[in-house]
């Protein structure tokens, strides 16, 4: 399903962008003494491991576009739990990352799972959290709408793709979702036009790469890597428990020739969460769509799963998530849109775009 709306419909899709849209939020990240605050994010699911921590200090952890190599605490011990089997494994630091090992311990639906960390001489500990059976997505489907973004002082509509989701809720208990995306992108640039300048006048100048020279090209196809990286999108079903959930909103996914190049194959996560996890993302949430007016909420009011066991008062954030997991993915080319935008010709090698191989994932289409 697509459909294009009208860019006047302003009111209504500034409303799906407060709703669906991942995006920086400033958290102060001092406490009143001038300490810094501990940041955690972690996750297990019923997928197959390895799975991941991070831990940070004096960083806003929500800003996407902040450098927080140097804020990496390095010096943890950190063990996740596996409550049913009595069971424990200490995470090792890989890449700025605390990761269990690939044969280590196994999300399963039904089990309990908490996370231990120490750091120096404070000691850390999540609640409790269960992975709980999720719906399985049946489909997605997407709309074209724009919104406005001052670029250069001037306000212009740029388009995006509102995602929808579609699923059965189960009638049998209270259930708690969240969203995440993730897409890959092909992208083709054109080495065989590489070039350098002498005396101001353009050489051509074809990169080795490129097939220039009688050898097929390794260098004009590449795959390139996107996702969300923090879920801002949840939804409880406590006033539809059992209903079928139909055209439920999700992300805007900017329409650019970063992600449609050529084609992008998308994948929806949609992940049960425990009611703790919900509270904690539905108040971020809430913080971001209340900023700058009255009904603004203190940074310090979102409150995550994860306290100091000899200092209740000591403000931790982020938390620590255990979900089942089902995908949907699904492909988007260019040529299915009905409108034109521009496309960057790029004359170097795919390659030197950033997350991006020559490598042809397995399951991609022709």
């Amino acid at each position: 399903m697509k459909t294009l709306l009208n860019p006047n419909s302003k009111a209504i899709l500034l409303i799906f962008l407060i709703n669906s849209c991942v995006s920086t939020i400033n958290f102060e990240t001092k406490d009143d003494d001038g300490d810094d605050n501990l940041v955690v994010y972690g996750e297990i699911t019923d997928s197959p491991g390895p799975y991941s921590v991070e831990i940070y200090k004096s960083t806003p952890f929500f800003e996407a576009n902040t450098s927080i190599g140097n804020a990496i605490v390095r010096d943890a011990n950190v063990v996740l739990h596996d409550i049913e089997n009595n069971y424990s494994e200490e995470l090792i630091l890989r890449n700025g990352k605390y990761w269990t090992s690939e044969n280590g311990i196994r999300g399963k639906v039904g089990n309990g799972y908490f996370l231990s960390i120490q750091v120096e001489d404070k000691v850390y500990q999540s609640s409790v959290q269960y992975i709980l059976p999720v719906a399985k997505i049946d489909s997605v489907s997407y709309e074209v709408v724009y919104l406005p973004q001052v670029v250069n002082n001037i306000t212009k509509d740029f388009p995006y793709a509102q995602l929808y989701a579609y699923f059965q809720d189960d009638p049998n208990m209270t259930n708690y979702y969240m969203w995440k995306w993730s897409g890959t992108t092909q992208i083709k640039t054109f080495p065989e036009l590489h070039f350098f300048r002498e005396n101001n006048v353009e050489v051509l100048d074809p990169l080795p790469c490129s097939g220039a020279f009688g050898d097929a090209c390794t260098c004009c196809d590449c795959w390139v890597q996107h996702g969300t990286e923090n879920p801002l999108t949840v939804f409880s079903d406590v006033y539809q428990n059992g209903s079928y959930i139909n055209k439920h909103p999700l992300f805007l996914v900017p329409i650019t020739s970063n992600l449609f190049d050529v084609e992008l194959r998308l994948s929806v996560r949609q992940q049960s969460i425990n009611s703790d996890i919900y509270s904690f993302w539905n108040q971020i949430a809430g913080q971001q769509q209340s900023q700058g007016t009255i009904f603004a909420l203190p940074p310090g009011t979102v409150n995550g799963n994860i306290r100091n066991i000899n200092d209740d008062g000591e403000v931790v954030w982020g938390a620590f998530i255990a979900s089942a997991v089902s995908t949907h993915s699904q492909f988007i080319s260019r040529s299915d849109f009905d409108f034109r935008f521009p496309k960057d010709t790029i004359k170097e090698s795919c390659l030197t775009v950033n997350s991006s191989t020559n490598i042809r994932p397995d399951y991609w289409q022709d």
